[in-house]
């Protein structure tokens, strides 16, 4: 068999069937590939398929339990361990029942016993194939589905959680974490708005709770909120954590399942304080650049695409004589031929230049005024070009007058040079090298609080605001910038005038200011990015003295070097290995870990599956002794470097308690069995010698008749001790309700009819036992019953089996009496039992029949117990 067998179709389901009878491989792959749904590969034995074949390319395996070299299970393991939970079919002529659990213990998804006849075999087994194909398909898939929402969430920007249709929280992103100062652990799966704590400090509802509202209702919390198809949007001010009053911008809307019924809602939060002060300012500054040129004497002029004037500045009048409105809109041809008819060449030129993006700088040109004088002017146009396409051009004309024109680019430059220093988002100080304060801009009142910062100027000296603890090294960093060092940033702190102590960040430049020798600073608040790392120089404190204090025993050791980094004192006290011993060293240059193979399986299983978590190790301690020990340990990155971070739990007193205490229930099991044994040897020796006494002497009948009914309910109750000790003893299953209801055991008088018996319950192994015990009840019991009857009814609250027969009923007083151990007009143990049976798997049972129309007994399933099985039909 070579790579090239194993997949035929994209469509087929690939199988690798696994015995050793070739006979039956043959007949196998006839009947499943005859649909042309399955390809079938087959090979007679399982150590060769794990040696030679591509086992993860098939979508499923089938495998026979008796082979020589290696049995089903012993494979099944393999499979899981290397495979994880490819799809398993166990396909075997034994129908042990130790098998079976053995088999289920394990992991097999079905197991399918051989023999009847072959068709209905196949097709049996080819159904089961299709069944773990399909539900490993869909259990991947849903995985994926749920993973990429969980990631397109949390690697949002934007603050971002979910709820469902409970209004729980199902998703809560790293961003409204960092927003919120809340994890996404401690609010996961809570309502009742408890995510509108961190905004509010109080529940109440969110955007996210009135997507289906109407507009009044959403009014009533939301004044401006917005509805946009099937979204909302609002603009709220919340105060951050941070205490700031910050903008948030909204978005919430409803989410889909697959078949399009609403499963949720989710919304997005975004600061938007920052854009909002950004529009503010920009608001501002065109207001600033209106007033100025407004007032300049220069003539403003901005064009549009199509180089018509937008703007006209009123200096118009006075430079060429025309009123604003006169060259609004004015096309720049017709402007040539009047305007600029003295240079219309050089004119066109730089219309032309300006379209392509290039700068127009103090290019002299004539023109001709309105009243038909003529007038030499200093041309600037700057092309307006956004991501790369042109918008226009900002142009200005200014009159050539000589000197004049000299101090009107001074005039310009300082202009300039004050516009940009009051838009500057950071504070701007001159000072002498005294520290007298000559000049500040308007973000400089922001960071001190002053409600009119041009006060401080000439009255102030820059210490004044400082910190005391700062003040020698600002004298210090004064002295550096007036020698010549300059350019590099530093952080002080300073007191405003609200009395608020903040961080600033600062970087000076030595100048010239009106012939002072003066320096320029540019100051910066940082005292959110302080506070932040002082916080996180906290929290990493916080985090070493849990490492270092914590009760169970923790290493930390390099994921690339596998040498220990750290570990804690619990580890030093459990192992008597101390730090210093430890730390540099490799686990394997200690020998911690004295068996091999467990290391390797510990090894493999975390690079399949971490974080791993309880895993039994040997752990050989300081002293040489081996001590069993619980292992868990998961990958964590610490300043960009991979470590893994393990615990190990000393277990080996608790291992010692449990053996002793299995040993011991083993022994008095024995004893108890042995006991009764013996007895039921001797009480079948007493009803031989009763026997043999009623034979001989007929008078003594009527005493020998209540010695053997004492005699037979001691050895009834003998009989229930045995039972009722393998109470509980096996793990609950999946059990079969149809094949649980004993009709083999009906007489011949009572007929039997059922309905909606295809579901499984999860319930104890002697589920069996709680049948025949109602069938016996009924038979014996109801005095005359012809007709049984068992149904299942499903409910919000879980399944109800019920029973049902035609026979004399239960009296009313009798309802709650009957389970209880020893009523009753037989051993009194029958319904005990079957009350007992169905309590280890959380079942009830209530008789809530009508006296003398018969018994009605009601089973009550849990949701979580049963499973509604899908009957196909052939």
């Amino acid at each position: 068999m070579n790579e090239k067998e194993y997949h035929t179709g994209q469509n087929q389901i690939s199988i690798l069937y696994v015995d050793d009878e070739e006979e039956l491989l043959d007949i196998g792959r006839l009947f499943l590939e005859q649909s042309g749904e399955i390809r079938v590969d087959i090979i007679n034995s399982a150590l060769t398929a794990l040696d030679y074949v591509n086992i993860s390319s098939y979508d499923a395996i089938v495998s026979d339990y008796q082979m020589p070299d290696m049995n089903g299970i012993e494979f099944l393991q393999i499979i899981r361990e290397k495979y994880g939970d490819i799809p398993f079919i166990l396909f075997s002529g034994r129908g042990r029942e130790e098998v079976l659990i053995e088999a289920i213990n394990n992991g097999v998804d079905f197991y399918l016993q051989k023999g009847g006849d072959p068709r209905t075999l196949f097709i049996e087994l080819s159904l089961k194939i299709k069944q773990a194909v399909k539900r490993k398909k869909t259990e991947k898939s849903l995985w994926e589905s749920q993973k990429r929402l969980y990631d397109v969430i949390n690697f949002l920007p934007d603050a971002t959680f979910a709820i469902n249709c409970r209004g729980e929280v199902i998703a809560w992103n790293k961003a409204i974490e960092e927003l919120t100062g809340i994890p996404s652990g401690e609010i996961l799966g809570k309502g009742d708005y408890e995510y509108a704590l961190p905004f509010y400090g109080y529940r109440r509802p969110l955007l996210i709770d009135l997507i289906d509202k109407t507009d009044e209702q959403i009014a009533q919390w939301y004044p401006d909120g917005l509805r946009i198809g099937e979204s909302l949007t609002t603009e709220k001010e919340f105060l951050s954590p941070n205490n700031k009053q910050n903008i948030f911008f909204s978005k919430a809307c409803c989410f889909y399942s697959e078949t399009g019924k609403i499963i949720g809602a989710i919304e997005s939060i975004r600061d938007i304080t920052d854009i909002k002060k950004s529009e503010e300012n920009m608001k501002e500054s065109e207001e600033r650049y209106r007033s100025m040129t407004e007032r300049s004497s220069d003539l403003i002029i901005i064009l549009g695409r199509d180089m018509k004037p937008v703007y006209v500045s009123p200096s118009v009048r006075s430079i060429i004589g025309y009123e604003p409105d006169e060259l609004i809109g004015l096309p720049y041809e017709i402007a040539a031929d009047t305007i600029f008819a003295p240079s219309t060449q050089k004119f066109l030129e730089i219309v032309n230049l300006s379209r392509k993006g290039d700068k127009i700088e103090d290019v002299e040109i004539r023109i001709c005024k309105k009243d038909g004088l003529l007038q030499w002017v200093n041309l600037y146009a700057i092309p307006v070009i956004k991501n790369g396409v042109f918008h226009g051009v900002q142009g200005s004309l200014r009159v050539v007058s000589g000197r004049g024109d000299i101090e009107n680019a001074l005039s310009e430059s300082e202009n300039n040079f004050k516009m940009l220093v009051e838009q500057s988002l950071d504070g701007t100080v001159i000072s002498d090298f005294s520290g007298n304060i000559l000049f500040v801009n308007p973000r400089i009142g922001e960071i001190i609080n002053h409600p009119n910062v041009n006060d401080v100027v000439g009255k102030s000296n820059i210490l004044s605001f400082i910190i005391p603890e700062y003040h020698e090294n600002v004298i210090q960093d004064f002295n550096r910038v007036n020698s010549g060092v300059d350019g590099y940033l530093v952080n002080y702190q300073l007191m405003t005038c609200d009395k608020r102590i903040i961080w600033i960040e600062c970087i000076g430049k030595k100048i010239s200011y009106n012939g002072i020798a003066s320096i320029l600073l540019s100051i910066h608040d940082i005292t959110e990015r302080k506070q932040a790392e002082i916080a996180l120089s906290e929290s990493e404190q916080m985090l070493r003295k849990i490492f270092v204090n914590n009760p169970i025993a923790i290493t930390l050791v390099s994921a690339t070097s596998g040498i220990f980094v750290n570990v804690n004192k619990a580890f030093e006290k459990s192992t008597g290995y101390t730090r210093e011993f430890i730390i540099g060293k490799k686990s394997e240059d200690i020998g911690i870990f004295p068996d091999k193979k467990q290391v390797s399986e510990m090894i493999s299983a975390f690079m399949k599956h971490h974080p791993l978590c309880g895993m039994e190790l040997s752990c050989r301690i300081a002293t040489g002794e081996i001590r069993t020990c619980l292992f868990s340990s998961d990958y964590i990155m610490i300043k960009e470097k991979p470590y893994i971070l393990s615990t190990i739990e000393d277990i080996t007193e608790r291992k010692r308690y449990e053996e002793t205490i299995k040993k011991a229930n083993n022994q008095i099991k024995m004893l108890s069995s042995i006991t009764r044994h013996d007895i039921l040897n001797k009480i079948s020796g007493i009803q031989g010698y009763l026997a043999i006494i009623e034979a001989d002497h007929p008078d003594l009948s009527e005493c020998m008749q209540r010695m053997k009914l004492v005699t037979s309910t001691i050895q009834s109750q003998i009989e229930f001790t045995r039972i009722y000790q393998n109470l509980g003893s096996h793990e609950p299953r999946w059990i079969d309700l149809d094949s649980a209801v004993p009709r083999e055991s009906l007489p011949d008088f009572v007929h039997f009819t059922q309905n909606s018996l295809n579901v499984k319950i999860f319930a104890d192994p002697m589920l069996e036992k709680v049948f025949f015990n109602l069938l016996d009840n009924s038979i014996r019991h109801g005095q005359h019953v012809t007709l049984i009857h068992v149904s299942t009814i499903e409910s919000d609250t879980g399944l109800t089996i019920v029973w049902e027969d035609n026979g004399i009923g239960i009296h009313p007083d009798e309802k709650d009496k009957i389970f209880e151990k020893g009523y009753g007009k037989n051993t009194g143990l029958g319904m005990f039992l079957i009350k007992e049976i169905l309590l280890l798997t959380n079942i009830s049972i209530n008789e809530t029949g009508t006296y003398g129309k018969g018994v009605r007994f009601e089973m009550m399933v849990p949701k979580w117990s049963y499973q509604i099985l899908n009957v196909e039909k052939c």
